[in-house]
């Protein structure tokens, strides 16, 4: 059982906590990994909640907040994920090419973002859409990117 604040402690200030059994996620910060175990053990809500405060601390904050704290919980959980995807490799591929860890998420959610996009523009369903994201995150490089 979880909860946002944690059993009888009052909020900490400027920040959200959420408290599980063994495990106190204090805050996010997307330069950081969360630890993966912890990460995925938080319900999907309590992982919005730590995104979206991130992003209600930071200046400029994004467009789109929500969409925008979902895109980061998807990359969050593919990359706690570990070898099931390639996405924890594509994450340590761009920090190697000179991103930081927030814009390696955002690159990653880019390719995310067009292949959704893609594939609610032409209704045709392909029959495996995971091999055309890994596909795309292993074409994408961080001059791609900034560029």
């Amino acid at each position: 059982m979880s909860s946002i604040h944690g059993q009888g402690e009052p909020p900490l200030r400027g920040s959200l906590t959420v408290q599980m059994e063994g495990f106190a996620l204090k805050r996010y910060d997307p330069l950081e990994a969360p630890n993966p175990q912890e990460w995925l053990s938080l319900g999907e809500d309590e992982r919005l909640a730590l995104v979206s405060d991130y992003h209600r601390r930071v200046k400029p904050r994004p467009p789109k907040a929500g969409l925008h704290a979902a895109i980061h919980v998807i990359i969050e959980n593919q990359i706690a994920l570990g070898d099931e995807y390639s996405v924890q490799q594509t994450a340590d591929r761009l920090l190697g090419e000179g991103l930081d860890r927030h814009e390696a998420i955002h690159a990653i959610g880019s390719v995310l973002i067009e292949n959704v996009h893609d594939i609610a523009r032409d209704p045709v369903v392909e029959p495996n859409l995971n091999e055309r994201y890994l596909a795309a995150l292993a074409q994408l490089t961080a001059a791609g990117w900034r560029g």
